[in-house]
């Protein structure tokens, strides 16, 4: 994470140049454009992590199943290479079962990793899993981003983009531990409630824009998503503040087709 923060005040000085640059190429005939993007998303699984949990500490992954996404654009053309837009930006992403990778009891630090991994994964009722989460978590972006389209002596038009933004993160979860009694503790955790907050984000864009008419244009790209401090929390105490589980969202992957009308 702290190469994350490192890295994001460099993005922004490297965005400044960027539009910089768009800002003196601009000429008189510089069209205006407006697009539409629907694309498939594939988002990394986010580290979980226990935080103060009296006996146990442990980690795990929580993989997301395949989601969808779309979102609008108004940008404007500087020049023949240099593009500057604003974007708005809707995504969802549903938990999958959790896969645990290590766990330790707090006092002697005996390593239970396995039988853990037995109860989360498969120790709940009827065989299933007995740590889960469910519900849907839904990001709304609001990005600036710049774009170098890359000059060819064929009709396509390769392009590569960077951005920056803030995002709306909400989602209502539902989530269940059932510990077995040999644990010594509670044997069953659960929450329902719903989770909201503002996070940075940053992407990076690379695709090809095919010609349809003079002012119609067909695009094929792909994101890269980053939220360099994203976090969701377990069991979260109000009056503290504190959550005995954390999770770390990490960057998503998606695969768009969109359609660019100039004007």
């Amino acid at each position: 994470m702290n190469g994350s923060h490192a890295f994001c005040p460099r993005l922004s000085a490297f965005l400044l140049l960027l539009f910089g640059a768009a800002a003196a190429a601009q000429d008189a005939e510089s069209p205006w454009y407006v697009a539409g993007h629907l694309g498939v998303t594939l988002t990394e699984d986010a580290d979980i992590r226990s935080d103060n949990l009296p006996t146990i500490e442990f980690s795990a992954d929580l993989p997301f199943k395949r989601g969808w996404g779309g979102g609008m654009t108004v940008g404007r053309e500087f020049g023949d290479n240099w593009r500057l837009e604003g974007e708005i930006f809707r995504r969802q992403a549903a938990p999958d079962e959790i896969s645990v990778r290590s766990a330790t009891l707090s006092l002697g630090g005996l390593d239970i990793t396995d039988m853990l991994k037995t109860v989360f994964e498969t120790g709940g009722e009827g065989g299933g899993p007995a740590f889960t989460v469910s519900g849907r978590m839904k990001f709304l972006s609001f990005m600036l981003n710049g774009f170098y389209d890359i000059s060819t002596p064929w009709p396509v038009r390769p392009y590569v983009g960077l951005g920056v933004g803030m995002v709306k993160r909400t989602m209502h979860k539902h989530v269940e531990i059932h510990l077995p009694a040999t644990f010594g503790i509670m044997t069953d955790f659960i929450e329902d409630e719903h989770e909201d907050s503002w996070d940075f984000m940053y992407q990076v864009q690379a695709g090809v824009g095919i010609p349809l008419t003079d002012a119609l244009e067909l695009e094929l790209g792909y994101r890269y998503k980053a939220l360099p401090s994203a976090t969701l929390h377990f069991f979260r105490d109000d009056a503290s503040g504190g959550a005995p589980i954390k999770a770390q969202i990490n960057a998503s992957h998606s695969l768009d087709l969109g359609l660019l009308w100039r004007f």
